[in-house]
């Protein structure tokens, strides 16, 4: 086991850490201009410092859509990226508060990495796994706890592996809340997702689809441009552009 690999399991650790000896210091300053230095390293610790690392990263070329090997316990780039980002789910606060100020949100994602475009609105609760590896058009909304991750892990012939492929959503969407989004799905323009709708991976959904809340779209499913998906449904395979032959749940 390599040290960089070690080192990388304990990166959501020091990340909290290092925000604790910052806000230590920052409370042990009196109040005055002498404030602004911890208060400006407390905020360069939670939200300059882990998306600066992953460029870092980025420059190995290995943080891009892929597959790797992770049964290996040698240094992988992009675990490593997906651990600088964890501390955020551990706590959810930390970007709850850049969502407070409308565009900085976006703004950030971009410092990841990500494709964010203008007037993006993120409901409270929503959750992006992968920060540097979506696409989103103009004033696209997203529902409360909405989920989105760029990643699957899974084990095949006793290999863990693990597969990026990045999230595309065009402009005008509407995304309800409580839905969830699997790596590598693409979403046309003007598409309309209703609440607790879950996307497999690799699902291709035409610009002016509307998907009813509840619905489930499998792995690989393709939706028409202009196709009706009925609430409470799942499909799979090629839905045309006219009401969707679905089978129910179960």
């Amino acid at each position: 086991m390599t040290l960089l690999y070690r080192v990388t399991a304990c990166l959501p650790a020091l990340h909290v850490g290092l925000m604790l000896a910052a806000l230590a210091w920052t409370l042990a300053t009196p109040f005055g201009v002498r404030l602004l230095l911890p208060l400006a390293a407390l905020l360069a610790a939670a939200y300059v410092v882990p998306p600066a690392a992953h460029r870092l990263l980025a420059a190995s070329g290995r943080l891009d859509e892929r597959r790797a090997n992770l049964s290996e316990p040698v240094f992988e780039p992009w675990m490593a990226s997906l651990l600088l980002q964890m501390s955020y789910s551990y706590l959810p606060f930390l970007e709850a508060l850049l969502r407070v100020v409308p565009g900085l949100y976006s703004v950030w994602l971009r410092g990841w990495g990500s494709r964010i475009g203008t007037r993006v609105f993120w409901a409270p609760g929503v959750r992006i796994l992968d920060r540097s590896l979506m696409e989103v058009g103009d004033r696209t909304v997203f529902g409360t706890d909405c989920m989105v991750s760029s990643h699957l892990i899974f084990k095949r012939d006793g290999v863990e592996w693990i597969h990026v492929k990045r999230v595309k959503i065009g402009a005008d969407c509407l995304i309800g809340a409580g839905s969830m989004i699997a790596h590598g799905v693409r979403i046309g323009e003007r598409v309309e997702v209703g609440t607790g709708v879950l996307m497999g991976p690799l699902v291709r959904i035409g610009s002016g689809a509307v998907i009813g809340p509840a619905a489930g779209i499998e792995t690989g499913g393709r939706v028409a441009a202009g196709a009706v998906i009925p609430p409470g449904l799942i499909t799979k395979g090629a839905i045309p552009a006219s009401p969707a032959q679905a089978r129910t749940p179960g």
